[in-house]
């Protein structure tokens, strides 16, 4: 049972593991928290949260850490995000969030550069799946005599530009043609679907009017595949090795790997709106000392995004927490 006390006692136990990374006893308890019970009360108080499975002993020393459960119950019950204000801290993102004429995904590559600065963990954002994500425009212009950039931007402010080699038979007539096309019969196409159509529909529909589309189609065809995975930026991964949690390198290549595969990835996103906490045993692949702080927000431009904190259990919750949610609320208003 979790009486008073003992909810007292595992708050104050979980802030400082979370400020100190050291196993806490009932000397730091009564002293720098005004804990107003005896020390052996104190003591017997944190035996009883052991057995409950909130806190587990150390080999090393005789203070406590929280265990899963224990951070569990302090982010579901003991903690209160307060609300960020624009002070000295998020004056860069105060910054960046009143630039005018930015795209999307600029803002939200930078956002993600600063939440991994701010917080020295590790920070990603997950965009709408391919599935939801429609093309709104495609543009190609020559760069050289033998070069094409090609522009394909979406719905959600994603923009993907290529360099291609262009043929010699191709002419500047004949890219206008396709650009025609493509903008006619792929404008709010989901792009899971526009490789299909490219193949299926518009290959023998431009080949009738552009002599020399065969020569190029294979270029457009590469260009279109790299849009058809979900939109996932990072930042901050060298931060971990920084980190006391993570002084073993084995345990920082366990995140390391984790980060590499999309599909592990991909199991933060969500399209519920608002803040999570995921711990290890909720996230395939995560490692055990690893926790994600989430928050989704409907974007701007349509779907839906989710930036997310990642590092040590012993995180600043509160922090982390107010953080995104200031940031979810102002790249809602872009």
């Amino acid at each position: 049972m979790l009486t008073e006390r003992r909810l007292l006692l595992l708050k104050a136990i979980v802030d400082e593991f979370i400020i100190s990374a050291q196993p806490v006893g009932s000397k730091i308890l009564t002293q720098k928290y005004a804990i107003p019970f005896s020390p052996a009360t104190v003591r017997n108080e944190m035996a009883k949260l052991e057995q409950l499975g909130l806190l587990e002993k150390t080999h090393t020393s005789s203070g406590r850490v929280p265990s899963i459960e224990g951070y569990r119950y302090y982010v579901d019950y003991l903690i209160e995000p307060s609300q960020v204000s624009i002070d000295s801290e998020w004056g860069e993102f105060d910054q960046l969030f009143r630039q005018k004429n930015q795209m999307l995904q600029e803002v939200i590559v930078e956002a993600v550069r600063l939440i991994a600065k701010k917080t020295k963990y590790v920070a990603v954002f997950l965009g709408a799946s391919s599935q939801a994500n429609r093309i709104v425009q495609f543009k190609m212009f020559p760069v050289s005599h033998n070069q094409a950039a090609l522009v394909i931007v979406t719905e959600q402010g994603q923009t993907d530009t290529r360099f291609v080699i262009v043929p010699e038979p191709f002419t500047l007539h004949e890219l206008d043609l396709v650009v025609k096309y493509f903008n006619q019969y792929l404008h709010h196409v989901p792009l899971n679907q526009v490789l299909d159509k490219i193949e299926h529909e518009l290959r023998p529909l431009i080949a009738a009017y552009v002599p020399n589309y065969d020569f190029f189609h294979q270029a457009l065809i590469d260009c279109f595949s790299t849009l058809t995975t979900q939109q996932v930026y990072y930042s901050g991964q060298a931060n971990l090795i920084g980190v006391p949690d993570f002084s073993d390198l084995e345990e920082v290549k366990q995140v390391f790997d984790f980060l590499e595969d999309n599909q592990t990835v991909s199991q933060l996103k969500t399209n519920k709106i608002g803040t999570r906490i995921l711990m290890a045993d909720e996230v395939s692949g995560l490692p055990d000392n690893c926790v994600a702080v989430t928050a989704t927000m409907r974007l701007p431009l349509g779907g839906h995004g989710t930036f997310a904190i990642i590092g040590p259990t012993r995180m600043d919750y509160v922090h982390a927490i107010s953080l995104l949610q200031f940031i979810a609320q102002h790249i809602v208003h872009e």
